[in-house]
């Protein structure tokens, strides 16, 4: 469960703050100069190298020490088992990939389309929500996709590291400090399937979201 709740946090941040980034990239040449070799720079850092820098400079505070200070964050038992350090490399997991394939989608709409409703008339919100976005969509969703691979990553590593006392990636941890193999087994197997139903899932979206680009070629 704490896996999950983590999980969501982190990713939805990289997700909420990836596509409208990447859409204003895509449609400015301006910004994509300026995020380009920043990003190109900063999705090469592994986000697990980031974790003990990350507890350096939140240490071990979670999201219940922020709401109600540190002599009130064990009150809110499940708030203080999401800390701010493993939040953040979440999100660096996930942002990058969503955020490189929400630009190329912008970048691959077809002039002719946009050229095609201004001719029409239709203005600049119009030709965002009824051309821009919905051939960007498939790209985003494929982003989300390969972001999710990621931070699943990511979530599953950073549990085992110090001042994480839940989650799969502790039971894991845990269990083999304790020469308790079958428990190890068990968090492998549930590891796995769960990476593969998230994928599954993403990928019928993708799926759904992708079916008009089969007819335009």
């Amino acid at each position: 469960m704490m896996t999950l709740i983590r999980l969501t946090l982190g990713f939805g941040l990289g997700i909420i703050t990836a596509v409208p980034l990447g859409l204003w990239a895509g449609q400015s040449r301006v910004v994509d100069r300026i995020f380009y070799p920043v990003v190109q720079m900063a999705r090469s850092i592994n986000p697990i190298v980031l974790l003990p820098i990350a507890t350096v400079i939140f240490g071990l505070s979670s999201i219940a020490s922020v709401m109600s200070g540190e002599m009130e964050a064990w009150k809110h038992d499940v708030w203080d088992q999401v800390q701010l350090a493993m939040i953040l490399i979440l999100w660096w997991g996930a942002f990058f990939p969503v955020f490189l394939s929400t630009t190329h989608g912008v970048r691959t709409v077809r002039r002719a389309y946009i050229d095609t409703v201004m001719i029409m008339g239709a203005s600049k919100v119009q030709i965002f929500q009824k051309v821009i976005f919905p051939h960007a969509l498939p790209f985003i969703v494929n982003g989300t996709r390969i972001g999710m691979g990621v931070t699943w990553l990511v979530l599953i590593a950073a549990e085992i590291f110090p001042g994480t006392r839940s989650g799969i990636g502790y039971m894991l941890c845990t269990a083999c400090k304790t020469s308790d193999y079958q428990y190890t087994f068990a968090a492998i197997l549930v590891i796995g399937v769960t990476g593969l139903i998230m994928d599954a899932v993403i990928h019928r979206i993708e799926l759904a979201v992708s079916h008009w680009q089969a007819a335009e070629k």
